[in-house]
């Protein structure tokens, strides 16, 4: 079911260098990791107020900034995760090698343990941090050709989890890890929330879609969109050197 009763209106734009991830926290603060690998923080008017240039070289693969007080990150080719507090500052770094072999993507969830894309074994596992061991357990044999996959994201929301295939669609789990449903959305490179609502930028066009009912909302984006941010009235597109900021409106 498609709805379209609103339009974006382009209302401002910002300079950024080229983004690699993005993420908003809960407060309308969002956060764009750029490409030397420095995660930068923005707050809700779009003004610039901190970084986090880690020492040690990499580019985090994933950030996760819902609570604006444990910022998680993840750095696939250093195989570790570290959480930053509000100031931008990490206290130490975690290597999942203790959990895996390898693993293609990592995110926090809800009850402050982990979600990750086990490239090793081929599946969605959950790992307890406070007991050191993998709790739940999916295989992706039945559900993702092993010789053609393209795993860009991963999130926990509303108990259900959700991970994004280039190649397939939108996957979509129960918080125990039973495969549920699949939103046949290739291409998608980044994706996030807002109410109960999944979007995303697919194919030229921003697009909102209830999780629950399937109400669909698709408007068109700005050129080269990678990612989207949304907060229930302003769409920030990122594309390589700046952020166009659009308002949805009647």
């Amino acid at each position: 079911m498609g709805v379209q009763a609103q339009q974006l209106q382009l209302i401002d734009s910002l300079q950024i260098a080229e983004p690699l991830s993005v993420s908003m926290d809960r407060l309308g603060n969002f956060y764009v990791v750029t490409k030397n690998g420095t995660i930068k923080k923005y707050n809700s008017r779009n003004q610039f107020e901190n970084d986090f240039s880690p020492q040690k070289v990499g580019r985090p693969s994933l950030i996760e900034a819902w609570n604006p007080l444990r910022l998680f990150v993840f750095y696939e080719g250093l195989q570790e995760y570290l959480f930053l507090d509000r100031f931008m500052t990490s206290a130490n770094r975690f290597n999942v090698r203790e959990i895996t072999d390898y693993a293609g993507l990592v995110t926090v969830s809800a009850d402050n343990n982990l979600w990750l894309i086990d490239l090793t074994e081929f599946g969605l596992k959950k790992f307890n941090t406070t007991f050191n061991q993998v709790t739940i357990s999916t295989p992706f044999d039945l559900l993702l050709d092993p010789e053609r996959y393209d795993i860009s994201h991963i999130r926990e929301y509303q108990n259900l989890v959700f991970v994004s295939d280039r190649e397939s669609g939108i996957l979509i789990f129960d918080n125990l890890g039973n495969y549920l449903r699949k939103l046949p959305y290739k291409k998608v490179a980044y994706f996030n929330f807002h109410e109960s609502m999944i979007y995303f930028v697919e194919g030229g066009h921003f697009k909102l879609i209830d999780i629950y009912t399937g109400e669909t909302s698709t408007y068109p984006a700005p050129a080269q969109s990678a990612y989207s941010l949304y907060d229930g009235k302003i769409v920030r597109f990122f594309q390589s050197k700046q952020v166009q900021i659009c308002e949805l409106k009647p």
